[in-house]
């Protein structure tokens, strides 16, 4: 089973991985800057070096915490392995204190 940081880790080095391949940058001035025509190269950085990985990590791990809780509700588990780290799920649900009720939905 994949613990929380273990989790957090493969996402924040999905999304490292995507920002480097698509050679993506971050502004470190404010867009205002733009007007005045003094933006230069130098005021961009790598985007996966910065703390844009942390801010889309954070962002998305609810969805994918959700995603791994319904489907463990719906019993997509009997048989599979955690697709993270290639294991065997195990019993019981580590997604125990998340509410799937139809109201919380």
């Amino acid at each position: 089973m994949t613990t929380d940081a273990a989790l957090t880790e493969q996402v924040a080095e999905a999304v490292r991985q995507a920002l480097s391949d698509g050679e993506a940058l971050q502004c470190t001035r404010v867009w205002e800057a733009w007007l005045y025509k003094t933006m230069t190269d130098e005021d961009f950085t790598d985007a996966s070096d910065g703390p844009l990985v942390e801010e889309v990590t954070a962002a998305v791990l609810p969805s994918i915490r959700k995603a791994q809780a319904e489907a463990w509700a719906e019993g997509y588990n009997d048989g599979v392995t955690d697709t993270l780290n290639n294991s065997p799920v195990e019993t019981p649900s580590p997604y125990a204190e998340y509410d799937l009720t139809e109201e919380a939905r």
